[in-house]
């Protein structure tokens, strides 16, 4: 199996209607989550609580060991080292980097280093002051910012699976 690299943003419907977001082991740019919404003009969400299912394969593809999204289930968990892509954070977790730019399928910039989801918790927004085109009012313009998902490896040509991530943003 040969890695992904196209950055996909996996919006699915779970059985009770719930918009989850598909974060795939094998996606080396990562997945994206939703934007984060404005409640009123200039008014961005200041939080958002994440929470997970689901499990992944690592090091062997569909015949591997459940991975889950804190990286235990492997018996190899504790830091990455060198070559993972985010070195420090658990082996195997999911992490994530929030991301900015104007679109789906336009280019995406990073304004935050990554950071471990695992298996969920609240997270801050970064302000978005700024990072708004300044020529344009805030009524007229909102960048699209959102969490790029990634499983934190160093091989992802033998991934299998997916981390289901659902989003709930609030003040």
């Amino acid at each position: 199996m040969s890695p992904r690299r196209n950055c996909d943003k996996l919006e699915r419907a779970d059985d009770n209607g719930r918009t989850y977001y598909e974060a795939r082991a094998e996606e080396l740019c990562g997945n994206q989550g939703g934007p984060v919404p404005m409640y009123a003009q200039g008014v961005w969400a200041r939080h958002v609580t994440i929470t997970t299912e689901s499990y992944w394969m690592v090091q062997s593809g569909d015949n591997g060991t459940p991975v889950y999204p804190d990286g235990s289930g492997i018996g190899n968990e504790g830091p990455a080292g060198d070559g993972f892509a985010a070195p420090g954070l658990a082996k195997w977790s999911l992490i994530a980097r929030w991301a900015t730019g104007v679109g789906p399928g336009d280019h995406l910039d990073f304004i935050s280093g990554y950071f471990e989801i695992g298996r969920g918790g609240i997270f801050d927004v970064p302000n978005l002051v700024g990072v708004c085109n300044p020529g344009q009012g805030a009524a007229d313009y909102h960048p699209l910012v959102c969490l790029m998902y990634r499983c934190n490896d160093e091989d992802y040509s033998d991934n299998a699976g997916w981390i289901h991530v659902y989003e709930t943003y609030h003040q």
